[in-house]
């Protein structure tokens, strides 16, 4: 059965959560140059936080990848919101007191096949994904396809995706893709939302470049 991911819900259960509340404030950046700032958001290094392991399986379910990596210490695992424990996970990503969301996951290709550039933002369709914004960004030495989309419905919140083809341990082609799910903010405020999304950002861009490194 193909995995279709609804992008939005989760994040909607936390913005009704009291934790939630507090980083549902205003922002200066509009919504037109939030794409263009966080997706350039610079990587923050992460020298003390807590170690998981990112599992890679085949078409049978068989583990075939356990690639290391470290969160911020102030990241806390989301078991609610994670689609598959270990191999499709999701992280209430706390900067500066605000609570956001980060989704980490591997995409299985059928076939096997190797993707075009076309067919991989394909694939990001089939995975409920719907981009306004597209661009491509460089995290360490690696070239990433970045894409932004906007929630249509009242709650107002925005996703910025990082993906890139990449190989498990057999060799065989995996999409490794990243999510980082903020409220939608208002042109003007008086706020410092704004380094905080791309702090978190910064921080998932790390998480990212320490998986694809393992491939």
């Amino acid at each position: 059965m193909k995995k279709t991911r609804k992008l939005f819900f989760a994040m909607t259960t936390l913005l009704f959560g009291a934790l939630f509340l507090v980083a549902c404030k205003t922002g200066p950046l509009s919504q037109d140059q939030q794409f263009d700032v966080y997706s350039k958001a610079k990587p923050v290094s992460i020298s003390d936080g807590e170690t998981y392991y990112l599992l890679v399986k085949d078409s049978q379910g068989n583990t075939v990848s356990s690639l290391k990596y470290m969160i911020p210490k102030e990241w806390e695992l989301d078991l609610a919101q994670s689609l598959k424990p270990n191999e499709d996970v999701a992280y209430t990503a706390q900067e500066g007191g605000r609570y956001f969301l980060s989704q980490i996951y591997t995409l299985r290709i059928q076939d096997n096949q190797k993707l075009s550039e076309k067919e991989l933002k394909q694939r990001m369709i089939d995975d409920d994904h719907h981009f306004s914004k597209e661009g491509k960004v460089t995290i360490g030495d690696k070239e990433w396809l970045t894409g932004y989309e906007r929630s249509d419905q009242a709650n107002k919140l925005s996703a910025i995706s990082f993906y890139r083809l990449e190989k498990d341990s057999a060799g065989e082609p995996i999409i490794l893709v990243g999510n980082f799910l903020y409220p939608t903010y208002p042109e003007k405020a008086e706020d410092d939302v704004d380094a905080l999304v791309e702090s978190g950002i910064g921080h998932l861009k790390t998480i990212l470049k320490q998986l694809s490194s393992q491939n």
